[in-house]
C-alpha cells in the first residue's frame, strides 16, 4: 500500500492524517518524526483502553506506508470528539 493509493485523508491532526483503510477500518498514519516506540506505546496504551470496556474504536496492528508508520483502527461513523465538543461544550470535563 502506498501513501497515493490511499488516496485523501478523511481528517488531521498535528501529528497524523487519518486515511480510510477498508471498510470497516481506518488508518491513523503518523507524520514523519515519530519514533516506532511512540506509535507502539499509542498502540498499547489503545489496547488498554478499549480492554477496559470503554467505548472507544479497536486497534488493530501496526503498519508502514511510504516509510511512515501507522496504526490500524476500528472504523466508528459518527461525529468527531471535536465537533461533539464544540456542538455540546458543557458535555467536555
Amino acid at each position: 500500500m502506498s501513501l497515493q493509493s490511499l488516496g485523501k485523508p478523511i481528517a488531521q491532526g498535528l501529528t497524523a492524517e487519518v486515511y480510510v483503510w477498508d471498510e470497516t477500518r481506518i488508518l491513523k498514519l503518523f507524520r514523519e518524526g515519530r519514533s516506532p516506540e511512540q506509535v507502539a506505546r499509542e498502540a498499547h496504551i489503545a489496547r488498554m483502553v478499549h480492554s477496559a470496556g470503554l467505548p472507544v474504536p479497536a486497534v488493530g496492528e501496526i503498519v508502514e506506508v511510504d516509510g511512515r508508520r501507522g496504526l490500524i483502527y476500528e472504523r466508528v461513523d459518527g461525529l468527531s470528539m471535536t465537533d461533539s465538543i464544540s456542538r455540546r461544550p458543557w458535555t467536555a470535563s
